[in-house]
C-alpha cells in the first residue's frame, strides 16, 4: 500500500517529505500567521483565548492553504503574492472591517 502511494505520488510529482518536519511547519506557520497579522500591530489583546482562536482559524488557515497552493502547484513567490491578496479580499467580505468613529 506504501509503495503504491510513493509511486503515484512519483508520478503526479507531487513532493515528498518527512512527516515531522512537515507537522512543526505547519504548527509554527498556523500560530505566526496571527502574531503577525494582528498581535505585532497591537489590534488585538494577546489576554483573550477567544480573538486568539478565531484569529488562528481566521489568518493561521488561509496562511496553511496557501502554503499548500504553492507546494502542489510548485510555483514561486508571485503565486503566494497573488494568493495572499484573494485570500484577503475574500476574509473581508466574510469579516466586516470596522473602522473608528470619526469625530
Amino acid at each position: 500500500m506504501a509503495q503504491a502511494l510513493v509511486g503515484v505520488l512519483r508520478k503526479y510529482q507531487l513532493p515528498i517529505r518527512k512527516r515531522n518536519e512537515t507537522a512543526h511547519t505547519r504548527l509554527v506557520l498556523i500560530f505566526l500567521a496571527p502574531v503577525t497579522a494582528e498581535y505585532l500591530s497591537g489590534s488585538a489583546p494577546l489576554s483573550n483565548p477567544i480573538i486568539l482562536a478565531a484569529n488562528i482559524l481566521l489568518y493561521g488557515c488561509g496562511a496553511l492553504m496557501i502554503r499548500e497552493l504553492k507546494a502542489r502547484w510548485h510555483k514561486g513567490w508571485a503565486a503566494v503574492f497573488i494568493l495572499s491578496i484573494a485570500y484577503r479580499t475574500r476574509n473581508r467580505r466574510r469579516v466586516p472591517c470596522r473602522s473608528p468613529s470619526r469625530s
